[in-house]
């Protein structure tokens, strides 16, 4: 798949659960600076993460997984 289609995914999936903030969230973002990420919205956005890429996440790693950056670094290693 082209990084630039799975860019635009990756940032469809954020809007769909983050509503229009999710189109200009950076890699440095997470629960420490959007306070509509709490514990629900995140199990919300790593479960329409892995609907939409076709993964899983282990359940070790989902609290990992708490910046942008760090959920597309792993989506990229598939």
């Amino acid at each position: 798949m082209a990084q630039e289609e799975q860019e635009q995914r990756f940032r469809s999936v954020l809007e769909s659960i983050f509503g229009p903030a999710g189109l200009t969230m950076k890699d440095e973002d997470g629960p420490h600076s959007n306070p509509d990420w709490d514990s629900v919205m995140h199990l919300n956005l790593v479960l329409a993460l892995e609907a939409e890429f076709g993964v899983r996440f282990s359940t070790a790693e989902i609290p990992q997984l708490t910046s942008v950056g760090k959920l597309r670094a792993r989506l990229e290693k598939g």
